[in-house]
């Protein structure tokens, strides 16, 4: 419930920078800022670059071991939290400054210095992003290209001194300083909530609401949770990006809202492409570039082209990878003594000058020896009706990619992906598995966390894989020895089931195409309507209820206290294979008279009766 006005936060700003000048000597010193977001992390930034130093801004919800990389890979030299975080950093041997004992500088009356030189190389911040190695990298962010991107959101934005905008993003994202610097600049209302009320989107539309917000970024995977329908009155612009939004949800909301896409790599500073979205927009556009940003595309070879992989040029190109000069080399690109940010996005450019992205250069995976586009799938898999979204990653086994889908769906109704996608795509392309979900998990940069994903597959496979393992037997057992015609196991008589069974005991075990050993005794009897999937009996269990059963019911141990002699038979169940062979039977050993119950009308009971005969006996005559 804390509140400060523009000279509060300048006048704490200033007094930090002071007192962060009084620890460190020199320049570009790394200083961690480690604390959920808050108007302190907003003070904390502005007094190290006033200090003349760069900012590495730690998302206390990542894990420890992982911050303590960050750490030691940057050469921190300081470290700022707040009370609430200090239990991190008790185990650190490093300075820190504790931010809830800068509260009484707000009563001071001190002159506060308000002209500021930061040189335009200098570093400004240092933000991790995702490695292959296993290690996150570490992208160096000058100060020149800062206020490039602001100055071009502000008005993409409409956001003025009049607006509120609701801080969502995740500090360690560096879209937040998207946020906090095109709401400062302008002079806005700049709001905090806590995490578990951004966690719940009834109580997120709430609170937009009641604080009357009017702008706020959201992450794809976000917004395509809420419907248009709950939109508060307030809202007016809603920012995206990070990654491709739907087309069902552009297509939802940008006659809704101020709906603007921003698109831009770390290392070009946040932003490099803007685009209002609109209902015309069928495919992910991403815009053309802001000012003072240069495009080029390149193809396979290097030339020139209208579709392959973006590079990028501009003040808000980065300095470089801390500790990686090698992964430098491999991203800088010259053309004609000016340096490119290779991005490795592919694009394609329109007549209209906007740019499309088509996918990630490394998402370009080769399945039987066809090269496959993932998001080429994801998209097919995006316009099935009551799909919100739809992400395919894919995994090694057997030295091949195998594709999962993972759907967000919107429709309690089943879909049948498989067979809309053979419409569009060839057999390879199709995912051996979807996997429905109510929500994608979020990374804390809010974006799809695919590693989160591939664990939520692992977990599913072990609790189907006895499933599937059975699934494959009972296949093979079906087509092997239940598929006559197109009969399926349910379909035969009882007497065709047990003629089964006993040709499968005879065999005593059986050996799958696959070399997988498979005992009877461990085979489940299936007999359902649904699937063969459906455990009825094991045939061990069969086989003990058929062995008691004839052991209760043999001559000898049956008891008669009286014998009745009657001279009529009623016949239940003869409209059956067996029921028809105990008829034919008993009207060719007894004269007895025969009564039959049958449910139905009796004229199609006598014409099957009738066939049956003269099947099997030509001189039958009724």
């Amino acid at each position: 419930n804390l509140s400060f006005t523009y000279k509060e936060v300048w006048n704490l700003s200033y007094h930090l920078s002071l007192n962060i000048n009084n620890i460190l000597k020199g320049k570009e010193n790394v200083i961690s800022i480690c604390m959920e977001p808050s108007p302190h992390f907003v003070i904390s930034i502005i007094a190290i670059w006033m200090s003349g130093n760069m900012y590495l801004p730690i998302d206390t919800s990542i894990p420890k071991l992982r911050i303590k990389y960050q750490w030691k890979d940057s050469n921190t030299k300081l470290i700022l939290f707040d009370i609430t975080n200090k239990k991190w950093f008790d185990e650190i041997d490093l300075p820190f400054i504790n931010l809830d004992n800068f509260s009484n500088f707000l009563k001071t009356n001190t002159i506060i210095k308000n002209n500021f030189h930061f040189p335009k190389k200098r570093g400004a911040y240092i933000i991790y992003t995702s490695g292959t190695t296993g290690n996150p990298k570490g992208v160096v962010i000058e100060h020149k290209g800062i206020l490039n991107f602001i100055q071009s959101q502000i008005p993409a934005f409409k956001i003025s001194s009049r607006s509120k905008m609701l801080q969502y993003l995740s500090v360690g994202f560096d879209a937040f300083l998207s946020e906090m610097g095109t709401t400062l600049l302008c002079g806005g209302e700049y709001i905090f909530i806590s995490i578990n009320e951004k966690s719940n989107i009834s109580t997120l539309l709430n609170l937009i609401e009641s604080f009357s917000i009017t702008h706020i970024c959201l992450p794809p995977a976000i917004l395509s949770l809420i419907e248009p329908i709950k939109k508060p009155i307030s809202l007016r612009t809603i920012i995206i990006g990070g990654e491709v939004t739907p087309t069902k949800t552009i297509q939802k909301w940008c006659d809704v809202v101020n709906l603007i896409n921003v698109y831009g790599p770390t290392e070009m500073t946040v932003c490099t492409h803007l685009l209002k979205c609109k209902k015309k927009h069928k495919e992910a556009e991403i815009g053309k570039p802001i000012n003072n940003i240069e495009e080029i595309i390149i193809d396979k070879d290097g030339r020139e082209s209208n579709k392959g992989e973006l590079l990028l040029s501009g003040p808000g190109i980065y300095r470089g990878y801390l500790n990686d000069i090698s992964l430098n080399e491999k991203k800088f690109f010259n053309i004609e003594n000016k340096i490119y940010y290779r991005t490795g996005d592919l694009v394609e450019k329109k007549s209209n000058g906007k740019l499309v992205f088509l996918g990630r250069i490394d998402r370009q995976i080769k399945i039987l020896g066809n090269r496959t586009e993932l998001e080429e799938i994801e998209s097919h898999l995006k316009k099935i009706k009551g799909v919100n979204n739809a992400i395919v990653l894919p995994k090694i086994e057997s030295s091949n990619f195998l594709l999962i889908s993972f759907i967000q769906k919107n429709t309690n109704f089943k879909i049948n992906y498989k067979r809309i996608l053979q419409k569009f795509i060839p057999k390879w392309m199709i995912p051996k598995y979807f996997i429905e979900l109510n929500r994608f998990p979020l990374n804390f940069n809010q974006k799809i966390d695919q590693i989160e994903l591939l664990k939520i597959y692992d977990k599913f496979i072990k609790e189907k894989d006895f499933k599937l393992k059975k699934d494959s037997i009972l296949h093979y057992l079906d087509k092997k020895y239940l598929a006559y015609g197109n009969y399926k196991l349910f379909e035969l008589s009882s007497i065709e089931r047990i003629q089964i069974q006993l040709e499968l005991e005879e065999n005593n075990k059986i050996i799958l195409e696959n070399n997988d050993e498979l005992k009877l005794k461990d085979l489940k009897v299936i007999d359902s309507r649904n699937s063969l999937s459906d455990v009825i009996y094991k045939v061990r269990e069969l086989n003990n209820i058929i062995y008691n059963l004839n052991i209760k019911n043999s001559p000898g141990s049956i008891k008669f206290n009286k014998t009745i002699k009657e001279d009529s038979i009623l016949l239940i169940g003869s409209g059956g294979y067996l029921g028809k062979h105990i008829l034919m039977e008993l009207m060719e050993q007894t004269s007895k008279r025969i009564y039959i119950f049958y449910r139905g009308n009796k004229y199609n009971l006598l014409n099957k009766i009738i066939s049956f005969f003269k099947i099997h006996n030509s001189s039958f005559k009724l």
